[in-house]
């Protein structure tokens, strides 16, 4: 087999697994996002940013330096999210760059899309990337 048609094989193998996994991942980031505190209801940022503010004015001899547990989760579930999906859109980028057909005179629909496909995912995946 062919280094070329090895590396095909392989991220349809890698695409098909995302896609088949797919409920699966978003069931795993929704309770990732249930467990965050103050997740629930649609007050929850209030009652976030009201746990910060009594954190820092309290009486206890509050540290303006002292880490905020709701932003920690918050920002580490994000960053996992992001990561993640990353990671997805370049195996899809790299299957779709390694299953693009050779454009040929004529009738080239197919792998016009496929190239505006693969545009929107590396624009998306960079606008994440620069998020991280």
């Amino acid at each position: 087999m062919t280094s070329i048609k090895a590396h095909r094989e392989k991220s349809l193998a890698d695409a098909k697994e995302i896609l088949e996994s797919g409920l699966t991942t978003l069931d795993a980031l929704s309770v990732t996002l249930s467990t965050l505190p103050y997740h629930t209801g649609g007050d929850s940022l209030s009652k976030a940013e009201a746990a910060f503010v009594a954190a820092l004015s309290g009486n206890d001899g509050a540290d303006v330096e002292k880490a905020n547990d709701v932003v920690d989760a918050a920002y580490k579930a994000a960053r996992d999210a992001l990561c993640l999906g990353c990671e997805h859109v370049r195996i899809f980028e790299r299957f779709i760059g390694l299953h693009c057909p050779k454009m040929e005179d004529g009738n080239n629909f197919g792998v016009t899309v496929q190239m505006t496909i693969g545009k929107h995912l590396k624009e998306q995946r960079e606008s994440w990337e620069k998020s991280l």
